[in-house]
């Protein structure tokens, strides 16, 4: 998952220019160059068929210059990385697959493809990104392929395209929060010497959370359509993948004395999607960070502490 943290990046690019053309339909009211097709449109299919090729294939040289190319590659092999970090990369993986599917239906209705076409090319697009990815790790002695990623990839392609299909919606949304911890300090290379390094790699800072729209769920017009409430799930004292006791320039570190324990959460949050301002410059912004949760009180579980308050949780 550490060289997939960079598809965070690609999202917010990705999410900033959809929604700046979206916000430029919105507000203008005319049928422009954003406005999606009513029928295919060919130029546009071509257009899109061609830059997602471009970027998928400059993606995956990059990838392997930046990742690979240090690493020799031998037969095709399998790695079970299942038990690491209680499954914080799994849910990272579904999260991106989720998103790059939601941009890839969006663009394929720009171009006028059909509903289902558009579901099954478009919402596809996550799963077919980071599978590449772990087909490459399968060929590499640094990696492995994991079956445990391919199905976090298909659980996040699949969340968004059957609530797309059955609800015409998403009710539910994948997000992602972080906050700063004092692990990091402890192994800085693994967990990040810098805040956007920490911010990808320390999981102990990451909280995944599932976000429910209040407003469809209980059918009530008297509850904001913005508002959701959000579970959320962390991990915290994780200085290690398996363990907290690790080597390095030759030295054995052992940090078992700290507690590695899973946390779970309940907060409430807001679908930036939901709103709208008169600029649309802001609105372009503030939809672009939809995949961030919001920070909201909230209420922690965990075998330690077993019940705790946040009065900002982020």
């Amino acid at each position: 998952m550490r060289k997939k943290c960079i598809f965070f990046i690609l999202l917010i690019a990705i999410n900033f220019i959809t929604n700046s053309y979206a916000q430029n339909i919105h507000e203008s009211g005319k049928v422009s160059l954003f406005t999606p097709s009513n029928s295919l449109n060919k130029k546009r299919l071509n257009a899109i068929i061609i830059g997602e090729s471009a970027v998928y294939a400059i993606g995956n040289v990059g990838l392997y210059n930046l990742w690979y190319k240090g690493y020799n590659t031998g037969k095709f092999h399998f790695f079970d990385d299942n038990k690491e970090w209680l499954y914080m990369d799994k849910l990272g993986h579904s999260t991106i697959s989720y998103y790059l599917g939601m941009q890839g239906y969006q663009w394929m209705r720009w171009a006028g493809v059909s509903e289902n076409k558009s579901l099954i090319y478009g919402g596809g697009l996550g799963f077919l990104f980071l599978s590449t990815i772990e087909i490459m790790d399968g060929f590499s002695e640094g990696w492995g392929f994991s079956y445990g990623d391919i199905i976090a990839n298909g659980l996040g392609t699949s969340s968004f395209i059957l609530q797309q299909k059955y609800l015409h919606q998403q009710v539910f949304k994948l997000k992602n929060s972080y906050h700063e911890t004092e692990f990091s300090n402890i192994r800085p290379n693994l967990l990040g010497g810098s805040l956007p390094q920490r911010m990808l790699k320390d999981y102990n800072g990451q909280t995944y959370w599932l976000s429910a729209n209040l407003n469809y769920l209980s059918g009530s017009d008297k509850i904001p359509n913005w508002l959701c409430a959000s579970v959320g799930y962390s991990v915290n004292g994780f200085v290690g993948a398996t363990d907290n006791i690790f080597t390095s320039k030759g030295v054995v570190y052992d940090y078992s004395n700290i507690k590695r324990y899973n946390q779970f959460f309940i907060s409430l949050d807001v679908d930036l999607s939901k709103i709208n301002t008169k600029y649309k410059w802001a609105n372009s912004i503030i939809h672009t960070f939809g995949l961030f949760k919001i920070p909201f009180p909230a209420l922690e579980f965990n075998k330690v502490d077993k019940l705790k308050g946040h009065i900002l949780y982020f």
